[in-house]
């Protein structure tokens, strides 16, 4: 077995050597490299996550997106999931250690044999017509000699003291969940017992909302509810100049003249797929060589590209045009005629305007004005705003990474404004894609308290929809006194604000529109006796009446049959949920600290 992995070289041993370590910092185990000086990316329970280990694992989140391209704010979610995880890993093996759970040898060789690495599965000795073959690998690792390898000891160890007793832990916490026959035979019957429908309901939104709610009444209702509206993480709040970047004539001069430059390489004969390729900023068809995807009718496109288009004969590129998209050169590939309408292949290269470096330089020279009145010269950030003729504005309360209404993610607030005490009464200058930014942290909610603003919005639509339902309920509780029983659409229809709706052989854990999904008054329905209609009752954002017109109870046979199935999945999928309960729980008694902040601009 050595001469034959010898045989295929080193790239082999490489490839699983890095295989194993991606798996072993994903996995249950934390070491800290002694080489890793720099501060902990997290904490927990005393116990350390490095940057090293969170920074590998990152880079290996990063690669399976290496042809997307992901914006700041997925890449800030993608980091603070990866730690999520990383942090519950340490609480699972401290559960580990305290359960004393071990794997056997007879565990970790079946495991092996049987659930090989999915990074591993890839590699060219373990194919067999370009397909992963079970038998090669089962063979491979059924050779004691491999063993002598680094790569494969690390792996047997990973086996031995993180994979295999993580497992057993996860089946000791699902084994506290156990489902009865008598809900298996409740969901199965719940399912297969279906009926005929009729529905009249009362929309809410077909109602206004009477009256405005004021703002001594919201405060009521806040302070009736002293048990709701907690912040659930840490939540600031702050002042904030947002100025627009906006490109300069001179931006869209100079992506003009790129375009143009573009053209130039393409009359010197180069292909125009070659250049839409590697200099299109549109990049989905950039992919296709420029391609916009066959023939379409030209109302796909905004009025001056289409108006570019229309004039163009089959090989023949236009010149440039520009759109609120930037600036393109448009070939036409061909043109027909498909039902009396005109259709045509078409291909462009984009190059957009950008706003260039003295445009957010000087965007950037005024902002750092009031930043140097308030650090500096010790002004009020209100007051440094007013003197440089700007005006701010209020964020809601935010939780960390969140981005700000009309202005989006903003790179860098976070690593200031959420820190215990910031460094500075203002923010560095920050910006994204549409905004300069500057900010003055006004105030900070800590998890478990509480803040009217953060429930006012809440509050409002809460009260806004109560008056909606009480409109609602009384229009369709007056109409149903009128027809006193003798209801059909077409007195729904007459009646104006009223929906009819009739659905066949719903199961009553299936929807209807007008009650809902798997809802109080379907169950209501079944057990009835008769066709007779139902008193008003509310429904889906509204009021309703129903009736049941006919009703299929379930083959017993099929109830039987599908009770033990059901047995069986709701064990499984409830152990799972309960696991991820009980994980949640030790999360919420951890001590732990976040790090993030230090490392990467949130």
């Amino acid at each position: 077995m050595l001469t034959w992995i010898s045989e295929k070289g080193a790239k082999w041993v490489i490839y699983i050597f890095g295989a194993g370590i991606v798996i072993g910092l994903l996995s249950l185990g934390q070491t800290n490299l002694d080489s890793d000086r720099m501060p902990p990316v997290a904490k927990v329970n005393g116990k350390s996550v490095t940057m090293a280990e969170f920074k590998q694992a990152y880079e290996a989140a990063l690669a399976q997106y290496a042809n997307a391209n992901i914006g700041e704010e997925a890449r800030a979610q993608l980091r603070a999931q990866l730690l999520d995880q990383q942090i519950r890993a340490v609480l699972m093996g401290d559960q580990i250690r305290a359960a004393e759970v071990a794997a056997t040898v007879a565990e970790m060789k079946n495991d092996l044999l049987n659930n090989p690495p999915e990074s591993w599965k890839s590699a060219e000795i373990f194919q067999t017509d370009s397909a992963f073959d079970m038998a090669k690998w089962q063979r491979f690792v059924s050779t004691d000699s491999v063993y002598d390898f680094p790569f494969m000891l690390g792996y047997e160890q990973y086996l031995k003291n993180e994979k295999i007793p993580a497992m057993q832990l996860q089946a000791f916490v699902e084994a506290g969940y156990h489902s009865t026959d008598a809900e298996s035979k409740f969901n199965v019957l719940r399912r297969e017992n279906r009926m005929n429908v009729d529905v009249v309901y009362a929309p809410v939104d077909s109602f206004p909302v009477e009256g405005a709610v004021s703002d001594e009444e919201l405060r009521k209702l806040y302070e009736a509810q002293p048990d709701s509206f907690w912040a659930p993480r840490l939540m600031a709040k702050f002042d904030m100049v947002a100025l627009p970047v906006v490109p300069s004539e001179r931006d869209a001069e100079n992506a003009r003249k790129m375009l143009d430059w573009i053209r130039g390489q393409m009359e010197d004969g180069m292909a125009f797929e070659e250049l839409a390729s590697s200099h299109s900023e549109d990049q989905g068809s950039a992919a296709n060589g420029g391609s916009l995807g066959g023939y379409q009718p030209l109302d796909r496109w905004v009025a001056e590209f289409a108006a570019a288009a229309r004039s163009l004969e089959p090989g023949q590129v236009s010149e440039p045009v520009r759109t609120s998209f930037g600036w393109h050169l448009i070939r036409c590939n061909g043109k027909k005629s498909e039902e009396g309408q005109e259709l045509y292949d078409l291909s462009h290269i984009l190059v957009r305007v950008n706003a260039g470096n003295e445009t957010l330089d000087s965007l950037r020279r005024v902002l750092q004005a009031v930043r140097t009145a308030v650090v500096e010269d010790g002004k009020d950030f209100a007051e440094a705003v007013q003197a440089a003729g700007l005006s701010s504005s209020e964020t809601p309360w935010l939780l960390r990474g969140q981005s700000i209404p009309g202005v989006g993610a903003v790179p860098g607030l976070a690593s200031w404004g959420f820190a215990d005490k910031t460094r500075e009464k203002v923010s560095q200058i920050n910006d994204n894609d549409q905004w300069m930014t500057l900010f003055s942290r006004k105030a900070i909610l800590k998890p478990g308290q509480r803040d009217f603003a953060l429930a006012e919005a809440r509050l409002r639509e809460r009260a806004a929809l109560e008056s909606r339902e009480k409109a609602a309920e009384a229009y369709l509780k007056a109409k149903v006194a009128e027809w006193n029983g003798e209801i059909d659409s077409a007195k729904v229809a007459a009646a104006g604000k009223l929906v009819w709706n009739s659905a066949e052989l719903v199961s009553t854990s299936g929807y209807v529109a007008g009650l809902g999904m798997g809802t109080a008054p379907l169950a209501a329905l079944w057990n009835g006796k008769d066709a007779s209609w139902s008193a008003v009752q509310k429904g889906e954002r509204g009021f309703a009446v129903a009736r049941a017109t006919l009703r299929q109870p379930a083959d017993p046979a099929v109830v039987e049959r599908d009770a033990a199935r059901e047995s069986a999945n709701a064990t499984r999928f409830g152990g799972r949920v309960f696991l991820d309960e009980w994980v949640s729980t030790l999360e919420k008694g951890a001590d732990v600290e976040r790090n993030l902040d230090m490392y990467f601009a949130e």
